[in-house]
């Protein structure tokens, strides 16, 4: 999923096309992949494939940046600098919501083979 909406992203092998970009990325990112947790909060940032939401992009950068990501800490700071700090508590309370649904929206783990 993620390698496919970084396809569609900078139109590597397809047609570039954000809006499909994004859907991928929502789906990556709702496994908890940090990577397209990131890459939803430059959407959100920059307005590709989606309306530009400063709020939104902190909220996934900060996802991100729980899983470890670098880059999505340094843009999360960033932003922090340009929201107010009404702003910046709503990203926090939407990140906390998307864990939230990310947790309980998460596939069930892989079943494990029986021993014959």
């Amino acid at each position: 999923m993620l390698e496919l909406g970084l396809a569609y992203y900078w139109g590597r092998g397809v047609l570039q096309n954000f809006d499909q970009a994004v859907a991928l990325f929502q789906q990556a990112a709702r496994r908890g992949n940090a990577e397209a947790q990131y890459l939803l909060g430059k959407c959100h940032q920059l307005g590709q494939g989606v309306a530009q939401d400063f709020v939104a992009a902190y909220a996934w950068f900060n996802l991100a940046s729980a899983r470890g990501h670098a880059a999505a800490g340094q843009s999360r700071q960033e932003l922090t600098r340009l929201l107010s700090p009404e702003d910046v508590v709503r990203g926090q309370q939407l990140s906390l919501q998307l864990e939230k649904d990310l947790l309980t929206a998460a596939p069930p783990p892989e079943p494990t083979p029986s021993p014959r």
